[in-house]
This record gives C-alpha cells, sequence and structure tokens, in this order.
C-alpha cells in the first residue's frame, strides 16, 4: 500500500488529469534562486501570479557535451508516466527555447536533502530518517510496479519540497525493464550510492535501489556514507563497497538498535538476500518503522525546508549564468521534449 499524504491526496487525481487545464507560459514565470544545480542545469523557484513552482532549466550545450540527449528524452517520458506518488512531482509543462530545456513542476522544492543533512544547525535523529526513507519508499513502490528501476537515490538528488517531503524527481539514469525483477547492465548513479553488484558490472534490479536506501538511512543519522570519506577516489570508494561483508556496519552513536539492523539488512552484499529484493512493501514492514502509521509531516525538516524556500524567493534568477549556444538547437531532435 502506497501511504499518500492525507492532506493533498483528495486533490491529486484532479490534478494530474487537469495538469494540462491551466497552460503557463515560461515567459510568464518570474525566476528566482536555485533550489538544486547539477552539471545539465539549474533548478529554480518561479512564480506566476501568486502561484509557486519549481522550474528545471537545462543548458542545450550542457546536455550535448555530456551525451544525455536520450536520457533527458527518457526522464521526460517517465515522470510524465509515473504521478501516482505524492512523493514524485507531477509535470505541469515542458517548454524550450534555442539555448534551454524547461520543466516546470507543479510542487515547490526548497532544496536538496544534502544540503539540510550537512547544515551543522540541524539536529539529526532517526524520526527524520524514517521520515525520508518512507517517502522513498512510497515512491519506490510506484516506480516499480511501472517495471523502472530508479537508480537516482543519494542526498544530493533528493529534493525537499516546501513542507518537508521527499521528491523523487531525477530520472536521469533510471532504466525501463519489461518487468522490475529484470537485472540492467546500464550504469549510472552516484558512485558513493552504487551497490556491489553495480560496482562489479554484474546488471543489477530494483534490489539496488533498497542498497541505496541502506546508505541513505546511515547518512540520515550520521552526516557520512559507510563507504566513502571526504577527498576519497572513486576507485577506493569501489573497493570498500566490493570488500564489505554481511553485518559489518558497526552500530553509531545516535542508532537505535533497530535502526542498525535495517541498515545492516539493506546493505547485505548478496542482492538475493538484501531486504527489498520483495519489494518496498516488505521494507516498510521492518520492526524500524514501527509506530509510524502514515506519511506524516517532520516538524523540523518542515521548518528548515520553509527556510531555505524563504531565502531561494529572496535571490535573484539563478538561470542567468547557464551557457547560451544557439548551435545547440536542433528542432527535429528537441520536438519530443514538448508535450503535445
Amino acid at each position: 500500500m502506497v501511504l499518500y499524504r492525507r492532506d493533498l491526496l483528495p486533490h491529486l487525481n484532479s490534478l494530474v488529469s487537469n495538469q494540462m487545464s491551466s497552460k503557463v507560459s515560461v515567459s510568464e514565470l518570474k525566476r528566482y534562486g536555485d533550489v538544486h544545480r547539477d552539471e545539465l542545469g539549474v533548478t529554480i523557484l518561479a512564480k506566476e501570479g501568486r502561484n509557486v513552482y519549481t522550474l528545471k532549466v537545462l543548458a542545450k550545450s550542457s546536455v550535448i557535451e555530456h551525451g544525455d540527449e536520450q536520457r533527458i528524452m527518457e526522464e521526460v517520458k517517465l515522470l510524465r508516466m509515473i504521478t501516482k506518488s505524492i512523493c514524485i512531482p507531477v509535470v505541469k509543462e515542458t517548454f524550450q527555447d534555442r539555448n534551454f530545456l524547461y520543466v516546470l513542476f507543479e510542487e515547490a522544492v526548497a532544496c536538496n536533502l544534502d544540503s539540510i543533512i550537512q547544515d551543522p544547525r540541524v539536529t539529526l535523529d532517526e524520526g527524520m530518517a524514517k521520515h525520508v526513507v518512507m517517502c522513498c519508499l512510497d515512491a519506490l513502490e510506484i516506480i516499480h510496479s511501472k517495471g523502472v528501476i530508479y537508480n537516482g537515490i543519494s542526498s544530493e538528488s533528493l529534493l525537499v519540497s516546501h513542507d518537508g517531503y521527499i521528491l523523487l524527481n531525477n530520472f536521469r539514469f533510471s532504466k525501463e525493464s519489461s518487468d522490475s525483477s529484470a537485472m540492467s547492465t546500464y550504469v549510472f548513479g552516484s558512485v558513493k550510492y552504487r551497490s556491489p553488484e553495480i560496482v562489479e558490472n554484474q546488471g543489477f534490479g530494483i534490489a539496488s535501489d533498497f542498497w541505496a536506501l541502506g546508505v541513505l538511512i546511515y547518512e540520515c543519522i550520521t552526516r557520512e556514507t559507510p563507504f566513502a570519506s571526504y577527498g576519497q577516489y572513486d576507485e577506493d570508494i569501489y573497493e570498500r563497497i566490493v570488500r564489505h561483508q554481511f553485518n559489518s556496519i558497526n552500530l553509531h552513536s545516535g542508532m537505535s538498535r533497530e535502526g542498525h539492523a535495517i541498515v545492516n539488512k539493506l546493505l547485505n552484499p548478496d542482492p538475493l538476500d538484501r531486504l527489498g529484493g520483495a519489494g518496498a512493501r516488505s521494507v516498510k514492514k521492518d520492526i524500524w518503522f514501527s509506530g509510524l502509521a502514515a506519511l506524516g509531516k517532520h516538524k523540523e525538516l518542515s521548518a528548515n525546508a520553509k527556510r531555505h524556500l524563504k531565502t531561494a524567493l529572496a535571490s535573484r534568477d539563478a538561470t542567468t549564468k547557464l551557457p547560451f549556444n544557439g548551435n545547440a538547437d536542433d528542432p527535429i531532435f528537441w520536438k519530443h521534449f514538448q508535450y503535445s
């Protein structure tokens, strides 16, 4: 069962079915500060009247430089297809011009999760970690049911909504398969979160998404990831991942025995025995989530999200420094990016 947000569930179906009824022009949007950046572009807040949206702006030249043209097309396709979880933002519109691709989301995003985890002013606890992971599980249950391996979980790529819910919107490294248990050899995603089967090019399935959740829980409690230290080379991280043995994660200060146990179960090197192999529901049933009946708000995460949102809305347009390159425009290729 997917744990929808109780306050928004009545409006979700009408929002999805009517998302095209209120057209917005990119030229009408007032742009503000960024809430997330990566090598392809920037995600900012944007306003139309009193409505606050999230606008993802990708520089065509950067997309081409990184060879990500097809992956961006697939990402938009998947975002349009997967709309049933409140932890996956709804695409309102897509636009493009000579230099940029735009994806406008209904949900107002405050920041990425890493911004909150690494903030020394924020008190980390297992309550926050449970909230973060339950949001991810809510989305993964839908994603996997569509025959998609997400392959995008990391604190840097997960976004935090204005009211403190976690959003999965980075489908650039996701992979469709005929069924959700199929194995893929498509290797991408954050180095620190890669499972042993990905590192060793053995092919991977949905179990790799649950390995990444184990890394995420550990980071949400300790501000560190279990296999990477600051400044380490990728090769050193890979070595630690492939040498990892089951049940060898140490009990960290601030981590309960139940929290310690679920991290070890998710970080089982054998994907066939890893918690989550039977799907997201099997993870939700773990004793660590005992007493968590619904996906409610987390007070501190919500408060910090509002602080980040306020900062972004007080900042200038963050898209002005993106690279312009008219030669990147190819109307025939990019035509499938637009909503039809």
